[in-house]
């Protein structure tokens, strides 16, 4: 549901419902991060039960900059700690964030192909520092991925 409007022509109506729709996705994360719940398949399905993505990194995507800096980031974190949350999350929300103030990115989460190869090694160790694994496995695991395709 939260793509709907953001595919197409994007009309001032569709622009207005998906705004709607990320205030309503904002309302639902902020009640179930509140009660310490992260919403992972367990949570909230997947997609063999109804053919639809389940995946919470969308709406997690549209919410605006002082709620991701201040509120989600933290508590995605936190979990990160404890098991319930993929480090993935974390750092394309901030890459994103890094993005699209105009900064480059912190974890290398987005086109790996525009980070310099003598840059690995940093942005390998803020990797690791949050359980990803390194730019070049994931490289590795991308072009695989390509093969299979």
């Amino acid at each position: 549901m939260d793509q709907k409007n953001r595919q197409g022509k994007i009309t001032e109506e569709k622009r207005k419902e998906g705004i709607k729709q990320d205030v309503k996705n904002q309302e639902l994360l902020i009640n179930l991060f509140d009660k310490d719940i992260y919403p992972n398949n367990r949570v909230i399905g997947n997609y063999s039960i109804d053919k639809k993505n389940t995946s919470i990194v969308v709406p997690l995507l549209h919410t605006n900059d002082s709620m991701r800096i201040n509120y989600y980031l933290p508590k995605i974190k936190e979990f990160i700690k404890k098991g319930k949350c993929p480090p993935f999350i974390y750092a394309v929300m901030l890459d994103q964030f890094h993005l699209y103030n105009g900064n480059k990115q912190f974890y290398g989460s987005y086109n790996i192909a525009r980070i310099l190869v003598e840059d690995y090694p940093k942005y390998n160790r803020r990797r690791a520092k949050i359980g990803l694994p390194s730019l070049e496995f994931e490289t590795h695991r991308l072009n695989k991925l390509k093969s299979k395709m």
